[in-house]
């Protein structure tokens, strides 16, 4: 018993945070010119006076349950541009939807922190879950991570 309250208290049964998988949009169909979402103006957002931006992106159904990712464009350590891809999981699947959500911060120490909201396809069931994914982008080391 007491080993049970120490690892509640540890927090290791703790539910894990939502994942996500990181890519070069080059690598995959899912980052290409054709597959951002349409329209254009409610799917796109800028931010860092115009260096990053995002775009919510989708293969046209393919594959059927996930074809929604997200693009993010934003400086390397050098000042050139990357595109950061990010999907559900790794491959071709992404979400079943992604919309942004809620509000975006800052924090100098550590970077911009961008909301989304995604539906999770649950494999095998049919069914959905949603969940909010927050990425990070930090322009001093050039990196997006989940938050």
């Amino acid at each position: 018993m007491r080993l049970l309250a120490a690892i509640l208290a540890a927090g290791v049964l703790a539910t894990p945070a939502l994942s996500a998988s990181l890519s070069q949009c080059a690598d995959s169909a899912a980052g290409s010119v054709g597959a951002i979402a349409e329209p254009l103006g409610n799917n796109t957002r800028t931010y860092a006076k115009g260096q990053i931006r995002v775009v919510l992106m989708n293969t046209g159904g393919e594959p059927a349950c996930c074809a929604a990712h997200i693009a993010v464009i934003h400086p390397d350590t050098d000042g050139y541009s990357l595109c950061t891809l990010v999907s559900d999981r790794i491959g071709p699947e992404g979400w079943m939807s992604v919309g942004f959500g809620g509000k975006t911060t800052y924090d100098a120490a550590t970077g911009l922190t961008i909301p989304f909201k995604v539906k999770r396809y649950v494999d095998g069931s049919g069914s959905e879950t949603a969940e909010t994914l927050e990425l990070l982008v930090n322009q001093s080391t050039g990196e997006v991570t989940v938050k």
